[in-house]
């Protein structure tokens, strides 16, 4: 198995101990879709081999991903996973992406290694070979060659965050693999795929479930009832447990949080995990917890009403909320990335672009005319807000990280 060496990436399996990664589930949390994932993966009559979960970003997709691996992988029912990250150069590209499940598969089903080991024996050079070719030889025919009565209940491949492979490409030919050969996989392998709703991967799923009808599945993250109360269970709990640890903890007042600042909070997160995590974040790395818990209140009353599109939408950064004298905020200032963008395939021939500071106060980056290429500069963790030039009505939201179907990029 030494041809695997550079070949296999460590840090894109679920238990890596990248800091740059989000953790799993806070306890109690996202239980229903746990639950409905667990009794789906341990059913072993279930015609379903493929489940897709989506959301947009900060949904918390990540999170119910590494949670669900930790349980499986204790139960022995995980074969293996990727998790994409877009910020990361062996992880965003689909180059080490068969090599390293193929490995995790060797190890989980000890059953399959003397195939996958043939494999690579009978062809050294199966790393260079296309994705198609090293998913067929190294992990479809192995696993193909497993009898049913060895194989008990299917194992569970865990793909998180298929968005974040930087080449729309690759991303198709990594699903049309999976589809392709579901059926020689029944019954032995299933698979979990997380990303955000992008079209490439909307359009190959809406392909997929018509060809494979009940075998495919999709679940929207943003469709749980529960994501409310979690949040408020999220909120509430790291709340006490910064109060209880910060060096201050004599001069903090008994009552705080507040119910009413939980429900605030809760509230204006949408059901984004990510929206939370940046308040919790942000008032636990200040001096005075209290106050920068009335700063959030504060900011969040500064934003009006019309713009609840862009608090729905937007994907939150850490840096957004801190002050500009805070190291990460000045650190995110310092990310800036230049970007060729050209606004195609909306009616209004021109659209003007803007963002609001982590002050509340709105700031202006300029227009774009229709099918004008224009580069511009911007800090990754912005998002704009897309309205008409003309009229001033609302047309979306474009993030410098993210595909858009309003803005084509690059």
């Amino acid at each position: 198995m030494q041809t695997f060496g550079g070949n296999y990436v460590p840090s894109a399996t679920y238990d890596n101990n990248d800091t740059l990664d989000a953790p799993g589930c806070h306890p109690g949390t996202r239980v229903s879709f746990l639950n409905r994932l667990s009794n789906w993966v341990k059913d072993p009559v279930s015609p379903v081999d493929v489940v897709w979960l989506h959301g947009h970003a900060g949904a918390g997709k990540s999170a119910v991903a590494r949670s669900f691996a930790e349980g499986l992988d204790a139960e022995g029912l995980l074969a293996g996973s990727f998790f994409f990250l877009r910020t990361d150069s062996r992880r965003n590209s689909e180059k080490s992406f068969v090599m390293t499940l193929a490995y995790q598969i060797a190890r989980s089903m000890p059953v399959a290694l003397g195939y996958i080991t043939k494999a690579v024996e009978d062809d050294p050079t199966i790393c260079s070979r296309s994705l198609q070719t090293q998913f067929e030889m190294l992990i479809v025919d192995p696993i193909a060659q497993i009898s049913t009565s060895e194989a008990f209940l299917p194992k569970l491949v865990i793909i998180d965050g298929l968005d974040e492979c930087a080449d729309r490409k690759a991303r198709s030919i990594i699903l049309k693999s999976i589809f392709d050969n579901l059926p020689r996989l029944r019954g032995h392998l299933r698979f979990l795929i997380t990303s955000r709703p992008a079209y490439d991967i909307q359009r190959s799923f809406k392909s997929a479930a018509a060809s494979h009808k009940q075998h495919v599945d999709t679940i929207e993250l943003l469709g749980d009832l529960h994501a409310h109360e979690d949040i408020r269970i999220y909120l509430r709990d790291n709340l006490e447990r910064i109060k209880q640890a910060h060096a201050l903890e004599a001069y903090i007042t008994p009552e705080w949080p507040s119910d009413d600042e939980i429900e605030r909070l809760a509230e204006e997160s949408s059901g984004r995990f990510v929206y939370a995590s940046t308040a919790i974040k942000y008032i636990e790395n200040g001096p005075e917890p209290q106050q920068r818990l009335d700063d959030i209140i504060k900011f969040l009353a500064a934003i009006p009403v019309d713009d609840n599109i862009f608090k729905l939408l937007m994907e939150v950064d850490v840096s957004y909320l801190m002050d500009p004298a805070n190291e990460l905020m000045t650190r995110s200032l310092n990310s800036n990335v230049k970007t060729r963008v050209t606004f195609v395939n909306i009616r209004a021939s021109a659209v003007h672009l803007w963002w609001r500071d982590f002050k509340g106060q709105r700031v202006s980056y300029g227009s774009l005319s229709q099918n004008t290429p224009m580069e511009m500069i911007t800090y990754v963790t912005h998002p704009w807000v897309i309205t008409d030039e003309e009229t001033g009505a609302s047309l979306g939201i474009w993030h410098p990280t993210v595909e858009h179907g309003i803005l084509l990029i690059k």
